[in-house]
């Protein structure tokens, strides 16, 4: 990761150019690193991904972390499959790209974001339902239509009482046991989906449809909303979010 930064006026943009991918360890290792810059203050910051081509939940998770405590970031040199996963993951709003790859025309743009054309705090759009980072495992069944029925297993990486953002589905083989490359399923209802909320909580029983998905080198994530889930479990999972958030909200200010 290279930091390097630009004078402009009376600000100090900071680019940060990630050499490495967002998947796995990269990502944990770039969430370690910046701790080492950004309690200088608020200060802004552009994150250039063009030598980044995947990204995951952990690496998405990181990037998060960073704008919640830097505030005043954006994203340019974003490939395709990075833009489907954010827009999948349903931070659109909070992760804001530039359609540029030139840093010098980025830092331009950012510079005039700040000082004239728009205020940089409070323009990021609400969602209807607020949704927290989680990380659990969820089962569940579908049925492809021509194969049976198949048993699948999800690693869930943000939740709201709407829905979920699956990072990765594992399709098992019902009479092997093995798991197997899952087909699509976008669209596909999805049903007997169990779920707890953390160790000590009850299991959630609900179904569900996939409304989104993508598929890169294999590996399978999805949007995924609720379908009839009881008032009770919707109110259990507004409980903890509202709970989650209060806490991330006095994290970050301490």
């Amino acid at each position: 990761m290279i930091i390097t930064s630009h004078k402009t006026s009376s600000l100090n943009i900071k680019i940060i150019k990630i050499l490495s991918g967002l998947t796995g360890n990269w990502a944990v290792k770039f969430r370690k690193s910046i701790y080492d810059y950004q309690d200088e203050g608020k200060c802004c910051y552009l994150i250039d991904l063009k030598h980044v081509k995947n990204i995951d939940g952990l690496g998405l998770q990181a990037l998060e972390y960073f704008i919640n405590r830097a505030v005043n970031v954006r994203l340019f040199n974003v490939n395709g499959d990075i833009r489907l996963m954010i827009n999948l993951s349903g931070k659109e709003a909070v992760f804001k790209i530039y359609n540029e790859s030139d840093p010098d025309r980025a830092v331009s743009m950012f510079e005039r974001e700040i000082v004239g054309e728009k205020a940089i705090t409070d323009d990021v759009k609400m969602r209807r339902h607020l949704r927290i980072d989680t990380f659990f495992k969820v089962d569940f069944k579908y049925h492809p239509g021509y194969n049976g029925v198949i048993s699948a297993r999800t690693t869930v990486l943000n939740i709201s009482e709407a829905g979920m953002f699956a990072d990765q589905i594992l399709a098992i083989n019902a009479k092997t046991g093995e798991i197997v490359v899952p087909q699509s399923i976008e669209g596909h209802e999805l049903y007997d989906m169990e779920f707890r909320l953390n160790e000590n909580s009850d299991v959630i029983e609900t179904g569900g449809k996939c409304v989104r998905e993508i598929k890169t080198h294999e590996k399978l994530c999805a949007g995924i909303s609720f379908k009839d889930m009881k008032e009770i479990y919707k109110d259990r999972i507004r409980d903890f979010v509202e709970q989650a958030k209060t806490s991330e909200s006095i994290m970050l200010e301490l």
